[in-house]
């Protein structure tokens, strides 16, 4: 297992934050991941919230 630092944007949109969030996460990480932290650090009308997480990875198995 590895863990993943990440820092983006969410863009506001409408509907629940969570989903969005989390599919933001894994996409933005480019793998499969469980969030282990995660924080919202800013807000601003046009650009969303600025989010910063730590997903942890899996390593897939070695041969």
């Amino acid at each position: 297992m590895r863990l993943v630092p990440l820092e983006l944007w969410l863009p506001p949109a409408p509907g629940p934050v969570l989903p969005r969030l989390r599919r933001a996460l894994a996409e933005a990480a480019g793998v499969d991941g469980e969030p282990l932290r995660w924080a919202i650090t800013a807000a601003d009308a046009e650009r969303g919230l600025r989010l910063e997480a730590v997903l942890i990875v899996p390593e897939p198995d070695a041969p």
